[in-house]
């Protein structure tokens, strides 16, 4: 039986995450790094770590067919049976035009579109995001950070373009590389004193694959947080 983690702990998802494009590789031909394929499937083991804890859930993403609506034709990806994004190469790059997010504080959606990967590769380009990993070590309920869902703004560039990643779904040569950084200050010790965080994060994507493995840490030096980590790993992939 497949378990599929849930949506709310993952908005920053996903906010990290899901893409696919047609770009040029550094040798100039067109890459496609995420199949639009209708019915195309991705299977995602995530480890997430928190406090010392290490959870595992599976994640599970399927192409629907093509649709138009307000924002334009895009292909809309199924997320968690319930979520759904609505993806579309435009003159930019490959971008989330419209996403939908159920969770704990009602239905999110995307204010405006979200860049995934861009065209031009020496493009520098920002992304909100949410802190989700990172928590507090005190038991003060005012300290705890993960039910604050707090907001920064991730600074993304293409970092790689001939990356090898290796995963249960296989070995993928030629991957593409995008790097995000960001930080923002948090209260912390029942609001006496403040810390800053640090997110970096790191996505790997195969030419005709897709997504194959994503990194993202959230950490600070202050004593009273304790830092936070999540990994995807792609399993399976099929039509």
């Amino acid at each position: 039986m497949i378990h599929l983690i849930s949506s709310y702990r993952w908005d920053s998802v996903a906010r990290l995450v899901v893409l696919l494009t047609l770009l040029s590789g550094c040798d100039g031909r067109e890459h496609d790094y995420y199949p639009l394929t209708q019915d195309h499937w991705w299977l995602y083991d995530i480890s997430e770590t928190i406090l010392d804890d290490e959870h595992h859930a599976r994640y599970l993403l399927r192409n629907g067919a093509a649709q138009r609506g307000r924002a334009g034709e895009a292909v809309v990806q199924y997320l968690q049976l319930r979520s759904r994004d609505s993806i579309a190469v435009t003159d930019a790059g490959v971008q989330r035009l419209q996403g939908l997010r159920p969770s704990a504080l009602g239905t999110q959606f995307d204010e405006k579109p979200r860049l995934i990967i861009p065209h031009d590769h020496d493009q520098v380009w920002s992304v909100t995001s949410t802190l989700g990993l990172i928590e507090s070590r005190t038991f003060a309920r005012q300290d705890r950070l993960r039910v604050q869902r707090l907001p920064l703004t991730l600074s993304k560039r293409v970092a790689a373009v001939s990356e090898r990643i290796t995963t249960p779904a296989g070995t993928f040569e030629d991957c593409l590389r995008i790097d995000g950084t960001g930080d923002r200050s948090v209260q912390t010790d029942r609001g006496n004193s403040v810390a800053d965080v640090v997110v970096k994060t790191s996505e790997w994507y195969a030419p005709g694959i897709g997504l194959v493995r994503l990194e993202r840490n959230e950490t600070s030096p202050s004593t009273f947080l304790k830092p936070g980590r999540q990994i995807w790993t792609l399993l399976e992939f099929g039509d």
